[in-house]
């Protein structure tokens, strides 16, 4: 059952200081029947820190298992998020260089 994974993950998480034990449930907890989008979105999060690479691929599998349009679109905006961060676009000049005289 989802929740019982993410009551111990925030648990890991907030009280105990266990990153990778709270890591763990939530990515467990949102791979189960009827877990919510937002478990699988903050296991994606807990899982950037570390190891965006690992992140997106979690991102993909459950976009892909995703059956509810709204859901895949949530996990699809998370996804793109963790990409631009690994890919930042560099700022465009706001206008032309002035030539000096």
């Amino acid at each position: 059952y989802w929740r019982y994974y993410y009551l111990r993950g925030i648990t890991y998480a907030l009280f105990l200081h266990q990153e990778e034990a709270a890591r763990q449930d939530f990515v467990t907890g949102s791979r189960l029947p009827g877990a919510p989008v937002f478990l699988a979105r903050l296991a994606s999060r807990k899982l950037a820190l570390n190891n965006p690479q690992l992140a997106l691929e979690f991102l993909k599998e459950m976009i892909t298992a995703a059956t509810d349009e709204n859901q895949r679109n949530a996990l699809v905006d998370r996804y793109q998020k963790i990409l631009r961060e690994l890919n930042p676009t560099p700022p465009q000049p706001t206008s032309a260089p002035q030539e000096q005289p």
